[in-house]
């Protein structure tokens, strides 16, 4: 009986994040950019946790990962950034369940998008977060 409810869950789990995930592909396709799928959200605390347990695994494997499973990694970004813009262009999103990244390498593009404050919305909830914990780590004593 447990077992068949743990089964149901996950089942149901995974459902509702591949609805969320082609809800929000949707939103990123209506940017034109090229999209790229990656199973867990970047932000996920618990995936920060023990995803360096899971990449000691999965870079033991003999075999080279798609992108999808490359860019869950933290920090991508240092070691693949240039290669995923020489091959999707200039911009592109990144699209996890819980919500999408736009990636621009585009000098004018970014420029309207800092200067052009009121016509892009800003992630406030996760400013938010980080000034949290930057907060934090200032109260300890671990700040500049």
């Amino acid at each position: 009986m447990i077992l068949s409810l743990l089964v149901a869950s996950a089942i149901a789990y995974t459902a509702w994040s591949l609805i969320c995930m082609e809800a929000n592909v949707r939103k990123a396709r209506a940017l034109h950019v090229p999209v790229i799928r990656i199973p867990i959200d970047p932000m996920n605390v618990p995936w920060m946790v023990f995803q360096p347990l899971v990449w000691k695994v999965l870079d033991s494997l003999p075999f080279d990962h798609p992108d999808s499973i490359r860019l869950c990694r933290w920090g991508w970004y240092v070691h693949e950034y240039s290669n995923i813009h020489a091959k999707l262009g200039p911009a592109f999103a990144l699209v996890s369940p819980v919500s999408f990244y736009l990636h621009v390498a585009d000098p004018e593009a970014v420029h309207d998008l800092l200067w052009k404050r009121k016509a892009f919305l800003r992630p406030v909830k996760e400013y938010r977060e980080f000034l949290t914990w930057s907060w934090w780590w200032f109260v300890l004593g671990l700040g500049g």
